[in-house]
């Protein structure tokens, strides 16, 4: 039993070769706990990732109609090319398709930037979480080691 004693001097349990390996495997709770924890992430992550395919939707289906808008400008130019070289007056846009166009145009631009806030609100309470998360981690440490 000479072994056992120097255990003792070096801080060593004595409760068999079972007790590194049973030392070694998380606790049911604590386990449990991770496994939420993985989960909750993963769910976030996922609506994360939605939400970014749907701003990519959004501003896909914007640049359509963008396209068609300079696509519309454009057969607008020619016929009003083909209509000055026949001598002809060029069409002219009334102004109430002017002025929505430009309300059009205002419209996107705050969409834009309201889409950065969403962007940059998500990013802050993603760095809250993380820092809950910290915290929570740190709490059940202190708990674990008062416990002993």
């Amino acid at each position: 039993m000479a072994g056992s004693a120097s255990e003792k001097e070096y801080g060593a349990s004595d409760s068999g070769p079972h007790a590194t390996i049973q030392s070694r495997q998380p606790q049911p709770q604590r386990r449990e706990a991770d496994i939420e924890e993985r989960r909750r992430q993963n769910r976030d992550a996922a609506a994360r990732h939605r939400q970014r395919q749907q701003h990519r939707l959004e501003d896909l289906t914007l640049k359509e109609a963008i396209l068609k808008q300079q696509v519309g400008e454009l057969e607008l130019e020619v016929e009003s090319l083909k209509r000055s070289r026949a001598g002809l007056s060029p069409p002219q846009r009334d102004p109430f398709t002017a002025s929505v166009l430009n309300m059009l145009e205002d419209v996107n631009s705050l969409r834009i930037s309201l889409l950065k806030c969403c962007d940059d609100s998500q990013e802050l309470i993603d760095e809250l979480h993380q820092v809950a998360e910290a915290i929570t981690r740190r709490r059940r440490i202190e708990r674990t080691r008062e416990d002993q």
